[in-house]
C-alpha cells in the first residue's frame, strides 16, 4: 500500500510505471506435456518422452514493460559465451550480454540500465518514469538517471511473488509462447529431417540451429524471444497488473483487460498453435 501511495503522490501516468526482472529460460527443452484422448491408453504408456524434454541449457532473460503494455523495452539476452558461433555472419536481434554463469549480475545490470532502458525511455516519453523491481543484490543501487526523469522503487522483501506484475503471467505468458514457437519450428522441419542433418553435418560447429531440424543456437533463441515479446498483448500485461494490485487504485481501474481471461486465453492459443502446426506435418506426409 506504501508504494501505492507514493506513486499516486508523485502524479505518474499509468503508462509510465515500469516493471523489470529476470527469469532463466531453457532454452532447447521442449514440452513435457502430451494432450491425450482418454480412450489411448497404449499410447499413454509408450509415451514416456525424450531427452529433450529434460534438457538444463539455460540463458537469462531481462524483461521490463509498462503498465499498459504500450511499451515493451526490447528483452536481453544473457549467455556464458562471449561471442556465440552464430553471432559470426549476423549480429543478434535483440541485445545480447555475457556472463560465465549466464545471469543477471550487477555488471550486466548496469549495462542494461544505460545501454538499453535508459535510452529507450528517453525515446518513449518525456515525462517522470517509475521503475519497479525487486530487492536481488544483481540490481544495483547505485545506478541513477543523471537527467533524473527515472525514479527507481523497489518492492519491500517476500512480496514479489504475488505484487510484482511480471510474476503475475507476463513471464509464464512468454515462456509459453517461446516453447509453442519452439516446437512448430522442429515440427515443421520434420517431413525433411534426414536431409537437413545431412546438410548441418556439413556446417561449421554451432551453425546449424532450428532450420535445420536440430536445436536451436543463440540466434534462433533470440528470434523466438523477440517474436514472442512482441506477440505479448497489451491486454495481457495490463491484465497481469492489475491482477498484482501495485498500481493506485484509479489506475487499476483505467485497465480494459480482464484479469481472469487472460491464462485461459492464452493455453488455448497456445495449444491451437501447436495442433496447427502438427497438422500441417500430417498433411506434409500423405
Amino acid at each position: 500500500q506504501k508504494l501505492r501511495d507514493v506513486l499516486s503522490s508523485k502524479g505518474y501516468k499509468p503508462d509510465c510505471i515500469f516493471n523489470m526482472d529476470e527469469t532463466a529460460l531453457f532454452y532447447k527443452t521442449i514440452p513435457n506435456h502430451s494432450y491425450l484422448l482418454s480412450h489411448e491408453g497404449d499410447a499413454r504408456q509408450k509415451g514416456r518422452g525424450s531427452k529433450q524434454m529434460s534438457v538444463k541449457d539455460r540463458v537469462t532473460l531481462i524483461l521490463c514493460v509498462n503498465s499498459t503494455g504500450s511499451c515493451k523495452i526490447d528483452p536481453v539476452l544473457i549467455g556464458t559465451a562471449k561471442r556465440p558461433r552464430c553471432f559470426q555472419n549476423s549480429p543478434p536481434c535483440i541485445p545480447y550480454f555475457d556472463q560465465k554463469n549466464a545471469w543477471n549480475d550487477r555488471v550486466c545490470y548496469d549495462r542494461w540500465w544505460n545501454s538499453v532502458f535508459l535510452p529507450q525511455i528517453r525515446r518513449w516519453t518525456k515525462d517522470n518514469v517509475a521503475l519497479l523491481i525487486d530487492g536481488f543484490l544483481g540490481h544495483d543501487d547505485t545506478c541513477s538517471d543523471p537527467l533524473g526523469q527515472v525514479a527507481v522503487y523497489k518492492f519491500p522483501p517476500n512480496v514479489t511473488s504475488v505484487y510484482q506484475p511480471l510474476d503475475q503471467g507476463v513471464i509464464s505468458t512468454l515462456k509459453a509462447s517461446y516453447k509453442a514457437k519452439l516446437l512448430a519450428s522442429l515440427v515443421d522441419t520434420a517431413p525433411n529431417f534426414e536431409s537437413l542433418q545431412c546438410m548441418s553435418s556439413q556446417l561449421p560447429a554451432g551453425h546449424a540451429g532450428l532450420k535445420y531440424g536440430c536445436l536451436p543456437h543463440m540466434s534462433n533463441v533470440a528470434e523466438i524471444v523477440k517474436d514472442s515479446w512482441k506477440a505479448l498483448s497489451p491486454s495481457v500485461v495490463a491484465g497481469c497488473w492489475k491482477h498484482a494490485h501495485c498500481l493506485p487504485t484509479a489506475y487499476e481501474a483505467e485497465t480494459t483487460a480482464d484479469s481472469h481471461d487472460y491464462h485461459k486465453t492464452m493455453g488455448k492459443d497456445t495449444i491451437q498453435q501447436m495442433c496447427d502446426q502438427l497438422l500441417t506435418s500430417s498433411i506434409r506426409h500423405s
